[in-house]
């Protein structure tokens, strides 16, 4: 492999580079994409005694899933949308909705919403995590704020009620941070990609040139290298070494007799 790379050095060289500006030019033309995230924790508030918390935090733990699907609900987007509708990020998600159908506005966003919104539950915990994808910092920020305050609100309403011991309470423990950078595209990341994929193709190509047989000459001319075969149109060329050849002369008439003197009789 080393031989077929040192072989076409330049070529693979060529493409590294070449796959590298690619890659940076690509995050370049790409639109920004900014994260921000905040983490509700969920807990048992007036618990009467040891039992009910025991009880209560085997419940817990069997309900975070359920938490995380509800996340991307209609009932908590829709809750969240509803405080920011008169702000710019509102009609950022809404211009960017699919609004075929001209329905209802808040239905529409809710619907975009639900496309940029990730829930994760750290496994054993009950620690939910919200994080949202936004055109700006500030987007990002708002939005992740909105969903998280709507969440933590709809798992007390929904757990009202619903079991015996205590009543659940969630809390938003850390709030959206401004992100201070877009999380993709990535330059620096796009642009090793890149030059790796070029090098990887100029890596191919040489191998592929390196391992390919060599085309035999063809008869005719292999005969005239050698030299056994004359090209058309050209004398045989005379070995130094050989002596010359004898010269003869052929009279253009009869041949004279012994006796002839100066040629006449």
């Amino acid at each position: 492999m080393w031989a077929a790379l040192r072989q076409h050095l330049l070529m693979t060289a060529v493409l590294t580079i070449l796959g590298g500006a690619l890659g940076y030019t690509a995050s370049l033309l790409m639109t920004p994409v900014y994260t921000s995230s905040a983490t509700i924790f969920v807990t048992v508030g007036g618990a009467r005694s040891a039992n009910d918390v025991s009880q209560t935090g085997t419940y817990l733990t069997s309900r975070m899933k359920s938490y995380v699907t509800l996340a991307t609900s209609s009932a908590v987007l829709e809750e969240a949308l509803e405080d920011i509708q008169d702000t710019r990020t509102f009609e950022r998600l809404l211009s960017a909705a699919d609004r075929r159908t001209q329905g209802d506005e808040l239905n529409d966003a809710a619907d975009q919403l639900q496309t940029v919104v990730t829930v994760a539950n750290e496994v054993d915990t009950t620690v939910l995590t919200v994080a949202v994808d936004g055109p700006t910092e500030q987007d990002a920020q708002r939005l992740t704020n909105a969903v998280s305050t709507a969440l933590a609100n709809r798992i007390e309403e929904t757990e009202q009620g619903a079991n015996s011991f205590a009543p659940i309470r969630a809390t938003v423990i850390n709030g959206a941070d401004l992100p201070i950078g877009p999380s993709s595209p990535k330059p620096y990341l796009n642009t090793v990609l890149g030059a790796a994929f070029g090098f990887a193709l100029g890596a191919a190509i040489s191998l592929l040139l390196y391992s390919r047989p060599a085309r035999p000459a063809r008869p005719a001319r292999q005969a005239m290298i050698d030299g056994s075969q004359r090209m058309p149109g050209r004398r045989p060329r005379r070995d130094p070494a050989a002596p010359p050849a004898p010269r003869t002369s052929r009279p253009p008439g009869r041949s004279p007799a012994p006796g002839d003197v100066g040629g006449r009789r």
